[in-house]
């Protein structure tokens, strides 16, 4: 475990790196939290009369070196994507696709872009949050509040997706399964 200040800017900020076998994790800290920190990389009690902290929004990594899928998170909110056509020649557009599908909730919508971007359009290689984020705002619906949280729920919930990178994210066989042949789903019925 590496911990070292950050610049005098932020004098209760501190960085803290953790190594293992196949794992690297880094985070900034408050100056509380490295105590506590420092005190459980000895095996003693964290300092008597700590008030909890107000976790800070930071930027935390964790890299697996052993060979498995790395999984990245980014703080802040997904961007556009400016060179994505969704209604390209020759293929079928997202709107017509999605008019289609009619999907109701914001799982199916996220299904039906990524199974359109990967499948019927071909046009990216790889999803990523900037590429459901773009294609909401194009498509005119209504934007969840965290679109990367909403994505892990229903990842958890349905198991359509494959989001061990929020910059290559897949649907499972499930979740193309569910576009090709569960959408428009039948009335009443909403996953």
């Amino acid at each position: 475990m590496n911990d070292t200040k950050q610049d005098d800017d932020e004098p209760d900020q501190f960085v803290v790196n953790i190594e293992g076998p196949g794992v690297r994790f880094e985070a900034t800290v408050d100056q509380a939290t490295m105590v506590a920190i420092m005190a459980a990389s000895v095996g003693a009690d964290p300092p008597a009369g700590r008030e909890k902290q107000t976790a800070r929004r930071g930027t935390t990594k964790v890299t697996q070196t052993n060979g498995a899928a790395k999984r990245k998170r980014r703080t802040g909110s997904p961007h556009l994507v400016k060179d994505l056509d969704f209604r390209p020649k020759g293929k079928t557009s997202l709107p017509a696709f999605a008019a289609a599908k009619k999907p109701a909730s914001h799982p199916q919508r996220l299904a039906v872009v990524v199974f359109w971007l990967k499948t019927e359009a071909g046009v990216v290689s790889k999803v990523s949050l900037d590429h459901l984020n773009t294609a909401y705002v194009d498509m005119g619906w209504r934007r969840p509040t965290d679109l990367g949280n909403t994505l892990a729920q229903a990842a958890s919930r349905n198991r359509w997706f494959n989001t061990a990178n929020y910059n290559d994210i897949k649907l499972t066989s499930l979740g193309e399964d569910y576009v090709r042949h569960e959408l428009p789903a039948a009335a009443g019925k909403q996953s």
